[in-house]
């Protein structure tokens, strides 16, 4: 991935452009930037989901597959003859705006449910 943050970035874009061998065929994609998730967002996330485990008496990666499918919606998913339950998107791929309001969402639950909550 390229950032195109500035005017400044532009040259040193173009000139990677301009060493690309054009005797093939390449994909390029250009789409306005989208702020993700910070490893720190996530880590705050899976400390929630540690606590909120220790309460429960299961993994805190259990608890984030639950929370993802209450907050995402479920789906159903075949594997030979048994049928499965999946959350039908992931955390790691959401923008900034989407992984607030999903910890906002567990932070509620584990409020709620648990008397569970970060300092």
């Amino acid at each position: 991935m390229i950032y195109l943050l500035n005017s400044a970035s532009r040259p040193r874009i173009l000139a990677m452009l301009g060493k690309l061998d054009l005797g093939r065929p390449y994909d390029l994609t250009l789409e306005p930037h989208v702020e993700r998730r910070t490893q720190q967002a996530n880590r705050r996330l899976f400390a929630l989901h540690t606590k909120a485990a220790e309460v429960v008496g299961c993994s805190p990666q259990e608890l984030h597959e639950q929370m993802l499918g209450e907050f995402f919606g479920w789906e159903k998913r075949k594997i030979g003859n048994s049928v499965f339950r999946v959350p039908m998107q992931r955390s790691h791929n959401q923008n900034k705006e989407v992984f607030t309001r999903f910890m906002t969402f567990c932070e509620a639950k584990y409020v709620e449910n648990l008397g569970v909550w970060l300092e």
